[in-house]
């Protein structure tokens, strides 16, 4: 069967296709997806692709972007730039493969004694060549807002700003499609906006583009079509106004079932303040974070007492995520500043494993770096040992904790599944999930959220309020999305303050 039918444009195009899926079944790894797909791109649409976590939706991309197994049925490219060589993609998985290349140049780096010659966004985005169609590097830099980046080493960028480099690269790879697999996520508020921006701008110039996004804020109007994925098969298609409706939404999330957004705990949630002693949890004092002489932010003074919750914000690059990291220990510079944690200085003989014992943490960072193809319910289990990957022993009353845990969060049906075959939203639950298992005195929260469909986002900030409403757990909690911060928190940072 043929993967791909590339076509002339002279061939059969009276009703204007672009591409067209015919019965196409799709393979991931051991297991089929999107059976018997039909679907039909016309030249003039502008189609998103929408469905909860899990549905395939992210796989629907890579197949058009020709990095999929077509097992059955014919993917027809109707047009020369339909073809995958024409198309800019970028993804979650896009970033992972970026860091994991980069990792994986280390080694390289210190044998040679080159230590400094880490990839810069200029590097990444010279491959990609001068001009998308009809727009220039130049000008896609500018309407980015990512001048300032771009001889910094990719390894001491953002989120957030890294999300920014592949979307501007993905752009100037983009002859024939853009394919932009949850472009907005991990942006800070002005980033969304250049962003969307961008794209109306690259509509309006004749680059074709597909989106994929949970959030229906970031269905632009330019978007003319839509198609629903649900359990790995084609739940809706059709133009915006007919499929945009709020029962079809509901249904195709199932808002409107009582379901497992709203199976997140049981219980009763006690006072915020109870058990608050006015104890310091956290003290930094005077703290500064550099790079390369340059400050992320400097002079920075913190004190988190028992019983607080605190919200951190910021936009991209403030070093919102830098300062929890050296919360957790997980910053080479925590131990060049005066840092106290439970009433200890960092620093003065403690382990790093003494100090994670006592915290749970999850961010988009830590599950770049999670990559172990292990079972899902083991990497759970792995939040006990603060362990990339299972290498201890769990009890009996370890494990039975787990289960519970993945019964509140919905996930019992992802227990046996392979971890890094599961979606990014499902990943990120899984690490939601080893990040509470051991009831941690810290709960470390970096934007926990993303990627997460409308009833995980529900799901889990139903759970962090609960949990930051019991005595024996505080969160730190970032988000760039005001209307996702749970109702637990009592107060609030803003990084950028600290900013040289």
């Amino acid at each position: 069967m043929n993967s791909t039918d590339p076509t002339s444009t002279n061939s059969d195009d009276s009703d204007n296709r672009f591409i067209s899926f015919e019965n196409v079944t799709l393979r991931v790894r051991d297991r089929h997806i999107l059976s018997s797909t039909n679907w039909v791109i016309k030249e003039g649409e502008s189609w998103a692709v929408l469905g909860p976590n899990g549905s395939g939706k992210s796989t629907l991309m890579r197949a058009l972007a020709g990095e999929m197994p077509v097992v059955g049925g014919t993917i027809r490219r109707y047009h020369p730039l339909a073809m995958p060589e024409y198309m800019g993609y970028v993804s979650f998985e896009t970033h992972r493969q970026v860091i994991a290349r980069e990792q994986a140049a280390d080694a390289a780096r210190y044998f040679s004694g080159d230590i400094e010659s880490y990839l810069t966004p200029d590097g990444l985005m010279e491959i990609a060549g001068k001009q998308s169609k009809g727009v220039t590097r130049g000008a896609i830099i500018s309407m980015l807002g990512i001048e300032g980046l771009l001889d910094r080493p990719i390894r001491f960028l953002s989120t957030g700003e890294i999300r920014r480099i592949l979307i501007a690269r993905a752009i100037l790879r983009s002859r024939g499609m853009l394919l932009l697999d949850e472009p907005f996520e991990g942006l800070d508020r002005e980033g969304r906006d250049l962003l969307a921006a961008s794209i109306d701008l690259l509509l309006a110039s004749g680059v074709r583009v597909m989106l994929a996004t949970h959030r229906m804020e970031n269905l632009l109007p330019a978007f003319t079509h839509l198609i629903g994925l649900k359990g790995g098969r084609v739940f809706c298609q059709g133009p915006r106004d007919q499929m945009l409706t709020k029962e079809s939404m509901e249904r195709l999330y199932d808002l409107d079932t009582g379901g497992p957004e709203n199976n997140t705990t049981t219980g009763h949630a006690v006072s915020i303040d109870a058990g608050s002693d006015g104890s310091v949890v956290i003290e930094i004092n005077n703290a500064g974070v550099y790079y390369r002489g340059v400050s992320v932010f400097e002079n920075l003074n913190w004190k988190v007492r028992k019983g607080e919750n605190w919200s951190i914000t910021g936009p991209n690059g403030s070093g919102k995520s830098t300062l929890l990291q050296m919360v957790t220990g997980d910053h080479p510079q925590a131990y060049a500043n005066e840092i106290y944690l439970f009433g200890r200085r960092r620093g003065s003989g403690e382990s790093i494993w003494d100090i994670k014992q006592r915290l749970g943490a999850v961010s988009s960072e830590f599950q770049v770096n999670y990559r172990k193809p292990i079972r899902a319910f083991d990497v759970v289990l792995s939040g006990y040992f603060d362990s990339v990957g299972l290498y201890c022993k769990a009890d009996t009353r370890q494990v039975e904790t787990a289960q519970t845990w993945l019964e509140r969060l919905g996930l019992c049906h992802l227990k046996e599944k392979r971890y890094d075959l599961l979606s990014f939203g499902e990943r990120r639950m899984i690490l939601l999930a080893r990040a509470v298992v051991k009831t941690p005195e810290i709960l470390v929260l970096d934007e926990p959220c993303q990627g997460l469909d409308p009833a995980n986002r529900k799901r889990i900030l139903a759970l962090v309020d609960l949990i930051g409403r019991q005595p024996h757990t505080q969160v730190l909690y970032v988000s760039h999305h005001p209307k996702e911060m749970p109702a637990c928190i009592t107060h609030h940072l803003d990084v950028s303050i600290y900013k040289a």
